[in-house]
Order: C-alpha cells, then sequence, then structure tokens
C-alpha cells in the first residue's frame, strides 16, 4: 500500500516540470506589463504619393489651386501642401482609409512657406463618417492663427474610428495645410509560449504530488 521509488520519481518530475511552467507564465506576465509601459500612441499619416496611392487610401477635397492636391496634405511631407482654390467659399479635404480606422487626435500643420496671408484655416470641423454621406462631428476649432507658416494645431478626443475623415467649415481664400497626421493608438502586445499553455491547466498529478510531499 505504499509509494513506490518509481512512482515517487514520477510525482517529483510532474512537480519539477509544472514549477518551470508556472515560472515561465509569471515571466512572461511580467514582460506584457513591461511592454504595456512602453508602447505609446504615435502620429500616423498613410504617406500618400498620389490620388489613390497606396491603396486603400483616397485623397479629395472640395478644390484645389494648381497642382496642390489634396494628397499631399497626407504625404507626410511639410514641404508640400494641399490649397483650395481662392473662389472656394466652403472648402474641405477628406481621407478614406479604405476601411475603419481608430484614432483619438488629429494634428493640422500650416505650409513652411507662402507670400499669401491667408493660408491656415482658423475655425473648421473635424467629421467621420462609415459610408461617406452621413457625418458625425467628431471636434471643432476655432481661433486658430491663419498667418503662421508652419504651425501645428493638435486637437485631441476619445478614441473614434471612421473610414472617412472629413474636414469641413473653414475659411474661404487659398485655405490649406501642409500636414494632416491622426494619432492612432499602441498596438497591444501578446506573447504566447508552449510552457505558457501548457501551464494554464496545471496536472491533477502534480497537485497530489505536492500535497503527498507536504
Amino acid at each position: 500500500g505504499g509509494v513506490t521509488e518509481e512512482e515517487l520519481r514520477e510525482a517529483l518530475a510532474t512537480k519539477q516540470d509544472t514549477a518551470t511552467a508556472v515560472t515561465m507564465v509569471q515571466v512572461n506576465a511580467a514582460i506584457q506589463e513591461a511592454l504595456k509601459s512602453i508602447v505609446k500612441d504615435v502620429w500616423w499619416s498613410p504617406i500618400m504619393t498620389g490620388a489613390n496611392t497606396p491603396s486603400p487610401f483616397v485623397a479629395s477635397s472640395s478644390s484645389k489651386y494648381a497642382d496642390y492636391d489634396p494628397w499631399k496634405a497626407f504625404d507626410g511631407d511639410t514641404a508640400t501642401f494641399w490649397c483650395a482654390n481662392s473662389t472656394d467659399t466652403s472648402p474641405w479635404i477628406m481621407i478614406n482609409f479604405g476601411s475603419t480606422k481608430t484614432f483619438k487626435g488629429i494634428q493640422l500643420t500650416a505650409r513652411t512657406f507662402s507670400t499669401t496671408p491667408q493660408i491656415f484655416p482658423s475655425k473648421g470641423s473635424i467629421q467621420g463618417s462609415n459610408n461617406g454621406s452621413s457625418w458625425n462631428v467628431i471636434a471643432s476649432f476655432s481661433g486658430f492663427v491663419r498667418q503662421d507658416k508652419g504651425q501645428s494645431e493638435t486637437l485631441l478626443f476619445n478614441s473614434v474610428s471612421y473610414r472617412y475623415v472629413r474636414i469641413s467649415g473653414m475659411d474661404s481664400g487659398y485655405c490649406g495645410m501642409s500636414n494632416i497626421e491622426f494619432l492612432v493608438p499602441g498596438m497591444s502586445v501578446g506573447i504566447t509560449t508552449t510552457a505558457q499553455s501548457d501551464a494554464l491547466s496545471i496536472p491533477t498529478a502534480a497537485v497530489t504530488a505536492e500535497t503527498a510531499e507536504i
């Protein structure tokens, strides 16, 4: 009725394997927490090279002056810019992400050079849509200085997810900007190892062995 030497060896081996697996879970959990602390929200741009490149992004606007196309506000380059026509009394600029994108802020940057005093929108509305026809106001702004060159204005808000984002309700008269970026939440990082998966289900034999030893 006693425990044989072979049974005792098996119990001890099972206990050792379980302890190692539990330790791995603890290490992975610590790594997960450390990574959470270093993953930050990032300012993001589609870095467009044309009106609909790269796919699936599409940039459009109510008008444009000369060759100052709307996609140039989404190319990540402050040396290029979008500018509405001088006769456009209700300028807007829009980006179609191709699918819903989550963001929690938007940054507008004025072009770095101009001989025209009125270049940056002093007011406007950030709007989102998932069908391109029904729009929700995400944020509104006013009081921005139109004459400053290269200035950036940042609007922060609770996370939203939209396929289309439009900036409208801006000033008339060569209204434009050089860069539009979106604050994208940091990506979550997951770690899964065999040891972690195995340790989630601790064998009954290991529990029995530990109890027997006590």
